[in-house]
């Protein structure tokens, strides 16, 4: 009898954990699976037009009684420099619901979860400064609130990092968080791109486009190396203030993939990115640790792994009880606090 009822326990754990993994389309490590193949013409045709034509259904029936839509913000990313004697890092985690349901006189707008935020400097082998740092946002029609606590090092000592307060949302000018003008935003993005010019676009950027349509429609964009390396060199430089046209990047890892999903009647479901990158540089020109132009700088190395993943979710945010007791701060007392 002990064998029966183990073997049963085995089995309906196992059925358990299938049934969860069958419905999670989306992987820890940021994949949508699916049975993908070359995208043709009618498959980049159904996605511009999906994403032009068809972007007021992007978020459901926002007609229908009780329309709510939620979202999912997961993140976990690593980045590191390397030059000369000098390092640093930079790592980030997400745990984030977003949250959008019909209100009064509008879209009414609930946001709450949690940031993990670090990052390290060092020369020479000795650290100059460190911050580890937790942050609790949440977000609703009129602020963006914030409780923050952790730790900043530097050569001097280390300091502890605690405060808490709330932004107006009026203050950034412009509303962030409105939904209404994303179609519209989608239907200026794609509105008169043809399939020529998508795929065109794609061959130049050194993207392969896969899909899968058994169910809703599936895309997966995968960078090539040659793809990396350029992606490399523009994102370098936006921060420098030399050309990096003609870098010569070195790629040791090359994994860089996007991934978009949309059911079957064309609402948003997923949007995930995930990388395993590492590159040199080895005459940069440019010292990228104190951004300034070094003729002689030695070899750049960087390194960037992680998964970022946006999926629709119809969870409830669950505001703290004394968010009314934040005190109002403006930014540039905020910025200050946060860059220690």
């Amino acid at each position: 009898m002990k064998k029966w009822i183990t073997a049963l326990s085995a089995a309906t754990l196992a059925l358990s954990v299938a049934l969860l993994t069958a419905c999670s389309a989306v992987s820890s490590d940021g994949t949508i699976s699916g049975s993908y193949r070359d995208a043709e013409d009618a498959d980049i045709q159904q996605l511009l037009t999906s994403l032009s034509d068809g972007s007021d259904r992007l978020f459901g029936d926002r007609s229908a009684d009780g329309w709510r839509y939620g979202l999912h913000a997961d993140a976990s990313m690593d980045c590191s420099l390397e030059q000369d004697a000098s390092a640093s890092s930079f790592g980030i985690g997400a745990d984030l619901g977003i949250l959008f349901t019909a209100g009064e006189s509008g879209t009414d707008l609930a946001v709450g979860g949690s940031l993990d935020i670090s990052s390290e400097v060092t020369a020479d082998g000795k650290q100059q400064s460190a911050l580890d740092i937790g942050i609790h946002p949440y977000i609703d029609d009129s602020y963006i609130y914030f409780n923050v606590a952790g730790t900043a090092a530097a050569p001097s000592g280390e300091s502890s990092v605690e405060q808490r307060g709330k932004i107006s949302r009026s203050v950034f000018g412009i509303d962030i968080f409105d939904l209404d003008a994303i179609p519209d935003l989608m239907q200026t993005l794609f509105e008169g791109t043809d399939v020529a010019s998508f795929r065109a676009s794609l061959d130049e950027s050194g993207v392969d486009m896969d899909v899968d349509t058994s169910s809703g429609f599936k895309a997966r964009f995968t960078f090539s190396t040659e793809g990396i390396a350029d992606v490399i060199k523009e994102t370098l430089g936006s921060i420098s203030y030399v050309d990096t046209s003609g870098y010569t990047v070195n790629v040791a890892s090359d994994t860089l993939e996007m991934y978009l999903m949309l059911d079957a009647e064309g609402a948003f479901s997923a949007l995930t990115f995930r990388s395993d990158i590492a590159v040199t540089v080895p005459e940069p020109g440019f010292d990228y640790n104190n951004m300034t132009i070094v003729p002689e700088a030695g070899t750049l190395s960087l390194r960037m792994g992680g998964m970022f993943a946006l999926t629709s979710d119809d969870a409830d945010i669950v505001f703290p009880s004394d968010l009314s007791e934040y005190p109002e701060v403006d930014l540039s007392e905020l910025l200050p606090t946060l860059s220690m």
